[in-house]
């Protein structure tokens, strides 16, 4: 009997409204690139961070890009950012002038490693990027001790986070600046997009001074990324439908989508080489703001359902042998964008789950994702924590669209792998 397809991955977030959205502003190429969607993002983010400093990107790789140029920082100033990570933000920093320098993660969570982050602080660095992986926070008390002794930039990667906090105060109003994303995994989703937030109005000022001079997506690039949720409101219910093999419906739909290049892939190929050019950072268009203001509007509803389906997860499967879940510190208020699990058994269990139309992307495959980065390119050097999650994190899903059901269905199939005692797991 055929399973509704359970993925972390493939455009979790829209739903019929979305969908629906999505089709009108296709048919409406006039609001495509400039129009009101754009400022009613602006003035949600506005609101929503009580925030003078507003901008919106393409992406939040482009966010980063130009954050971090507007800093006029030395050439060659080191910026610490972990590994266990994705290229696009070191190819930011590259982008930028600037040299990343990679700091493992924690044996226990997966950010920032406190002790090897002091290690590789040098008279060179200015700068930190905290990335709240998974929407789970760095230890800021620590971060902020080290940034403050050393007189560095703190920067907010929120790409995962928008709605954590940290006692009590959002992530994202730490730093000097921080950026977020609309991408098509990402807490709200509008399958590409960013937004860069500062309470700096002299980075402000230096921001404006580039963003004016920024150009609108071609309409091509506008009409991919609007007819993404259309093409994955077909793809995913039919991903695992007809398997022969490794191929079914939805890959079959996928791959040809993919190649007759109709769907982007969100990490390019020039991009794993390490080349991130002024070609790609544009303003974030009408046509994609629409898309994510309306599930701005759904924010709070998303990250509440994250949140049970990880405490489904946190009450079930804790006493596993052989499963860590991350330590989530009291002073910490995470939104689970994913939990992530290690397991010596990742890849066994990942298969194993897979035949039950379950899929769990890893995020990440490599130590800077995706998997065929150029590591050498980028000065990356051996971060041993990170390159053993590589190989036993996987992440189990949280998206809105799940149920109840489908929540006990991967509880059910990871206890059963482990040959476990069945347990109820009771949202509350």
């Amino acid at each position: 009997m055929f399973q509704k397809t359970i993925a972390s991955g493939l455009a979790p977030n829209y739903f019929i409204d979305d969908v629906l959205l999505a089709v009108k502003t296709l048919f409406n190429p006039f609001v495509w690139k400039e129009g009101k969607g754009l400022g009613f993002i602006e003035n949600k983010f506005k609101k929503y961070f009580k925030i003078k400093n507003v901008y919106c990107f393409n992406s939040g790789r482009s966010a980063l890009a130009v954050g971090l140029k507007a800093l006029n920082l030395p050439k060659e100033s080191e910026v610490l950012l972990q590994a266990f990570s994705c290229v696009v933000v070191a190819n930011s920093i590259n982008y930028a002038g600037l040299k990343p320098v990679f700091v493992d993660i924690g044996k226990n969570n997966f950010g920032l490693d406190i002790d090897d982050l002091q290690k590789k602080i040098t008279s060179k660095t200015k700068v930190i990027i905290t990335q709240n992986l998974f929407g789970i926070p760095d230890d800021y008390k620590k971060i902020l001790q080290l940034v403050k002794k050393h007189k560095l930039i703190l920067i907010e990667d929120c790409a995962q986070s928008l709605g954590s906090s940290y006692k009590g105060k959002k992530l994202g109003l730490f730093g000097k600046f921080a950026f977020f994303s609309f991408g098509r995994e990402k807490v709200i989703s509008s399958t590409f997009g960013g937004v860069l937030i500062t309470s700096d109005d002299i980075l402000a000022a230096n921001i404006e001074n580039i963003y004016e001079k920024i150009a609108f997506p071609g309409s091509f690039w506008i009409f991919k990324q609007i007819f993404h949720p259309i093409a994955f409101s077909i793809i995913i219910p039919t991903y695992f439908m007809l398997k022969v093999g490794k191929f079914s419906i939805g890959k079959a739909i996928l791959f040809s989508l993919q190649k007759l290049r109709l769907i982007d892939y969100p990490v390019s190929e020039s991009e794993k080489k390490g080349i991130f050019s002024d070609s790609f950072i544009r303003k974030l268009p009408n046509a994609l703001a629409i898309l994510a203001n309306h599930q701005f509007k759904k924010l709070e509803k998303f990250n509440e359902k994250r949140i049970k389906h990880a405490q489904c997860y946190f009450k079930n499967l804790k006493f596993i042998k052989g499963v860590q879940l991350p330590e989530i510190d009291k002073d910490y208020q995470p939104i689970f964008l994913r939990v992530p699990l290690r397991s010596d058994n990742a890849k066994q269990l990942d298969n194993f789950v897979y035949k039950r139309n379950i899929f769990l992307s890893n995020w990440y495959d490599n130590v800077v994702a995706p998997g065929k980065v150029d590591l050498s390119a980028l000065g990356y050097k051996k971060c041993e924590n990170a390159q053993k999650a590589v190989k036993t994190a996987i992440n189990l899903p949280t998206y809105p669209k799940m149920t109840i059901k489908d929540t006990q269905r991967v509880v059910e199939c990871i206890l059963e792998f482990y040959a476990g005692a069945r347990s109820p797991c009771a949202h509350t």
